[in-house]
């Protein structure tokens, strides 16, 4: 038996030394799992940051790429540009090179004629190298090879042809010629496609920048443009004059700051300050066309403008050419922005927007001129009003005078519960008597109430202990009758003291009332004043509206 106990003794004692071991083993392997965790987070963070560094070199090779292949396609499309249409270029240079050699006179004509012939055989399509032959035909004197080539550039270009000769004409003083061709230039137009271009030459021609054309072989085409307008574009003059009166809409500007007692007092304000809004703006109306009508225009500036938009015409690449000048300039913005294709093609979509002109009808191109911005031309300004000053001067009449018949000839004055109607000054005496009348039976019952007020029912109350005291005492309850006869007492202190409260009372709301009646006054004086005031501002607007112009 003792063996078995000392056995019993040491099989915990083995247990629990198993047990320690066992979790030492566990708490090692933790330490050892977490530091492992450790260990793969770390190689995590350095494997995404490898991939970021591989992909940033990857991407970056690929932009080099995308950029060293792209000056490769740059070279190509050059030579292929060069191979067609180098001599385009060519033609374009010499052509200008003629115009400025002929305002110097210091190239000789066989020169001249030599080059263009040359160029003329290089270009077979292309419609400026006639126009290139046909003046240095002219500056030879060679007036049947000028024919001729006039002839080839027609077939080739007929719009462009034409008003690249205009321009030529007028540059060198061939007034009835360059006439002849910007007649041609215009008949090319239609009302529906008028671009800022195209309104260029119509507000050079008004302006007489080509000189006075007595043959009036333009002046038509302005008459018959406006004719198919009002034709074809449904009810243009009331889609003008409601544009113009919505135009002068933007200059209305309230005027609570000059009507503030009125804007208070009377349910009317509005149409008052409708029709006064509007005539207060006349002047900045009439002010802003009349600086379109005697803005200044620099004929100099003009016709070095018009000089300027020949060498544009000149300058400019044909459209066979257009789709490849495009993929060229694509290209060398590719590289601009280091291989950023989406960045290239965000400049070059907002290059071709500015360069694109929108085609709109002739009347609304006018109309953009008007109400552009300060960057437009006065004459182009000038010229659009000549054209739309009728639609103007109508939808201007109508935005001051739409208004007129809302304009109230009385007003309903209220002011808190009471409301009286005046049409004038004459009727202070009458509005004020009613109002006064109005606080009559409030005053009474204020004052009644202020006098009644609550020491009558003291002075009763202290009659009821009185009588309540003498029972007390004639039934032997003597403590019971003292304190009803101090009560008593007490009441009546009360009620002494508050009748001499309510004659205060009383007093202030005789001076209260007193102070409306006076405030009222004062008030229904300053409305008639402004009343007066807004009735004569209309009424000597009324006096000459009939007679008012945006323009002397």
């Amino acid at each position: 038996m003792e063996g078995l106990s000392q056995l019993s003794g040491l099989i915990p004692q083995a247990l629990n030394s198993d047990l320690n071991s066992i979790k030492r083993r566990t708490e090692q392997i933790a330490d050892n799992t977490e530091r492992l965790m450790e260990v793969i987070v770390q190689m995590d963070v350095e494997l995404k940051q490898l991939r970021r560094d591989f992909d940033t070199l990857k991407n970056a090779q690929e932009k080099n790429a995308s950029v060293q292949k792209s000056v490769s396609e740059l070279i190509r499309v050059r030579q292929e540009i060069d191979q067609k249409y180098g001599q385009y270029s060519e033609i374009r240079e010499t052509m200008i090179g003629i115009l400025q050699a002929t305002d110097a006179a210091i190239v000789r004509k066989s020169t001249i004629s030599r080059v263009s012939e040359e160029l003329m055989l290089s270009a077979p399509r292309y419609w400026l190298a006639p126009c290139l032959i046909a003046v240095s035909a002219w500056i030879s004197n060679d007036h049947d090879l000028a024919t001729r080539a006039i002839q080839e550039a027609l077939k080739r270009d007929e719009e462009k042809t034409a008003l690249a000769m205009a321009l030529i004409c007028r540059r060198n003083g061939r007034i009835r010629t360059a006439h002849e061709w910007l007649s041609v230039y215009f008949s090319k137009q239609s009302i529906d496609g008028f671009t800022d271009e195209s309104f260029t030459y119509v507000d050079a021609y008004v302006n007489g920048i080509f000189g006075p054309d007595e043959a009036h072989l333009c002046q038509g085409y302005l008459e018959k443009w406006l004719m198919e307008s009002k034709k074809r574009i449904h009810d243009i003059e009331n889609v003008q004059v409601a544009r113009w009166k919505e135009y002068c809409r933007k200059y209305f500007r309230h005027v609570d700051g000059e009507f503030p007692t009125l804007r208070a007092s009377v349910s009317d304000y509005p149409a008052i300050d409708e029709q006064i809004g509007r005539i207060r703006s006349v002047d900045e109306i009439k002010g802003k066309f009349q600086l379109i009508s005697d803005a200044f225009v620099d004929r100099e500036e003009m016709i070095q403008s018009i000089d300027a938009e020949l060498v544009r015409l000149v300058g400019t690449y044909d459209e066979s050419e257009m789709e490849i000048r495009k993929e060229e300039e694509f290209l060398i913005l590719f590289r601009h922005y280091d291989g950023d294709e989406t960045k290239a093609r965000a400049e070059m979509e907002r290059r071709l927007n500015r360069r694109k002109q929108k085609k709109i009808n002739l009347i609304d191109q006018m109309t953009k001129q008007l109400t552009g911005g300060e960057g437009t031309s006065p004459s182009k300004r000038k010229t659009a009003m000549a054209f739309l000053t009728p639609y103007i001067e109508e939808g201007f009449h109508q935005y001051i005078t739409e208004k007129r018949e809302q304009f109230p000839e009385k007003v309903e004055i209220k002011i808190d519960n009471w409301k009286g109607t005046a049409t004038g000054p004459e009727d202070l005496e009458r509005l004020c008597g009613e109002y006064q009348e109005s606080l009559r039976d409030p005053r009474a019952m204020e004052i009644q109430h202020a006098r009644e007020g609550r020491h009558s029912m003291r002075f009763i109350l202290g009659i009821l202990c009185c009588i309540g005291a003498v029972v007390a005492y004639l039934s032997g309850n003597m403590q019971l009758a003292i304190g009803a006869a101090v009560v008593a007492v007490l009441f009546f202190i009360a009620g002494v003291n508050a009748k001499k409260n309510a004659n205060t009372l009383v007093e202030q709301v005789k001076e209260r009332y007193d102070r409306r009646l006076q405030e009222g006054e004062a008030h229904i004086r300053k409305v008639l004043d402004e009343w007066q005031r807004a009735k004569s501002i209309v009424h000597e607007f009324d006096d000459k509206v009939a007679d008012l112009r945006l323009t002397a």
